[in-house]
């Protein structure tokens, strides 16, 4: 079995350092930030087999002040065979966290292609090439007059099944 990680969001949640000034106002604006998101794939061995690729290294995070909460964050990749032929494999989420401010736990509620996934649970898919989107949906942060500094990561693995 061939494993390969792919850190999505800084891991893959990205250095979802982001520094948010946010009012103690009750308004209903949405603030937008653009976090770089870096994708980092990690082998454990060379492969011709199977490859993890994701198009876009910057996503749109955005906050509601009326919910006092991120929106979900969709970050989608792709799984391919290099060789062109149909593979069995098995993705699971390797790990999911964040932090504000080094205190308060940020920690989103992942799906995976719209479906509830666990931490560390495989899932089986069979194909030359499958689309997948990872969506990360955030729990309440209430807003605060100081700047609040996040991140967060999430790594995804992709593994070949015999």
């Amino acid at each position: 079995m061939r494993g390969y990680a792919l850190n999505v969001l800084s891991l893959l949640m990205l250095s979802l350092l982001l520094m948010l000034m946010m009012s103690s106002t009750a308004s209903a604006a949405l603030l937008e930030r653009v976090l770089p998101v870096s994708v980092n794939i990690v082998t454990n061995q060379a492969s011709s087999d199977l490859e993890i690729v994701a198009d876009k290294s910057a996503f749109l995070v955005v906050y509601s002040s009326a919910s006092q909460q991120f929106l979900p964050l969709d970050i989608p990749f792709k799984v391919r065979s290099i060789s062109g032929l149909s593979v069995a494999y098995n993705l699971s989420l390797s790990e999911l966290g964040g932090l504000c401010d080094g205190v308060t736990p940020l920690v989103p509620t992942p799906t995976l292609d719209g479906a509830s996934i666990v931490i560390n649970q495989q899932y089986r898919f069979t194909g030359i090439e499958n689309a997948h989107v990872l969506t990360l949906s955030f729990p309440s942060l209430v807003q605060a007059s100081l700047v609040q500094q996040c991140e967060g990561y999430a790594g995804v693995v992709a593994e070949l099944t015999v």
